[in-house]
């Protein structure tokens, strides 16, 4: 009677000892939203990422043109006056773009009586994630922009 007793005992461990079909869904489910955070928040973090390229690739544009004034007592006229104040006469990269395009330049002028005299420059870029702020120049479309000086 013991030796039955035993026997259905295990039988019954074996039985309760699996999980239910409602039970590994619901894990599932619980896996798979939380899947899908992490994977949101790494697209944002890839966005940030590219825009922090962006952002330096305008200082350097920017700092290269403050060389270039000091060196021809203008500013450039465009984007690839700069080329030789980089590596390889290679402008920084739009990650978007990959070929360099993507960032705007204007050489902005003001006419003082007879002639046109240079005052300064704006260069922008499309950020994927809109800054608060931004300097208020040049006629192109972009929501990050830098006026110098």
């Amino acid at each position: 009677m013991q030796n039955q007793n035993k026997k259905q005992n295990i039988s019954k461990l074996r039985i309760s000892a699996g999980f239910t079909l409602v039970e590994l869904l619901t894990v599932v489910a619980i896996i798979s939203i939380l899947a899908s955070f992490v994977f949101n928040s790494l697209n944002s973090s890839k966005a940030k990422a590219r825009d922090a390229i962006r952002i330096d690739a305008i200082k350097s544009l920017s700092l290269a043109s403050e060389v270039y004034f000091s060196e021809n007592y203008d500013f450039p006229n465009s984007l690839d006056d700069l080329k030789p104040y980089f590596t390889n006469n290679v402008l920084p990269i739009n990650p978007q773009t990959t070929d360099g395009s993507g960032f705007f330049y204007e050489k902005i002028t003001k006419d003082k009586s007879q002639g046109i005299m240079t005052n300064g420059y704006c260069i922008g870029v499309m950020l994927e994630i809109a800054p608060e702020t931004s300097a208020d120049c040049g006629a192109f479309i972009a929501n990050y922009k830098v006026k110098g000086p």
